[in-house]
Formats: C-alpha cells, structure tokens, sequence
C-alpha cells in the first residue's frame, strides 16, 4: 500500500481538513450528527478510490481518518463541557463569596 507522492500530499490535505469539519459537526445537535458522520465517510471512502487505492486500501485510510474526525467531535464536546461546568463554578462560587462578604443584619 505504498502510496506516490501525489497521493501523499492529497492525503495529508484531507487529513488537515479534519479539524474544520470537527468545528461544523460539533455545531450539529449530537442527536443529528450520525447523518454529518456517515457523509464524511463516504466523501473519505470516495477520495481515497479517487486516489487510486482499492477499496481495502480505502477503507483503512477511511477508518483512520473517521477516528480522527469523531475523536475530535468528542474532544470538543467534552470541552465544551467542562466550559460550562466551570463557568456554573466559578458563578457559584462567586455568588458565596459575595454572601460571606456581605455585614450580618443585626436590628
């Protein structure tokens, strides 16, 4: 499966599209994102028979590139997470100092 240098250089061309169409997935509700998924598949499975690679070939470059894809969906999905839960945080703990720094009524 040694690939020419042409081939090379479209691979690593798809390949650094990756994390652009990482950005569009994630933008996609997780619910609704199994149709962006399988489009990506087939356009990679597609250009990489476009390159000449027979369909085992291209099959494994697919698999790896969709790892990498889904990896990157799921990386970005937990960030975004972690984002809110920090942001929820540091508004809450925020909110107590406030309450603690706040004099004690007293009639």
């Amino acid at each position: 499966m040694p690939l020419g240098p042409e081939q090379r250089r479209l691979l690593e061309i798809v390949a650094a599209g990756i994390p652009h169409l990482a950005n569009v997935v994630s933008a996609v509700p997780p619910d609704f994102q199994a149709p962006a998924f399988q489009a990506a598949e087939s356009g990679y499975f597609q250009t990489m028979r476009q390159l000449g690679l027979s369909d085992g070939e291209s099959r494994i470059f697919t698999d790896s590139l969709m790892r990498r894809l889904r990896r990157r969906v799921a990386d970005k999905a937990e960030n975004e997470a972690l984002k809110k839960l920090y942001v929820e945080l540091t508004a809450t703990e925020a909110g107590a100092v406030q309450l603690s720094c706040q004099p004690a009524y007293r009639s």
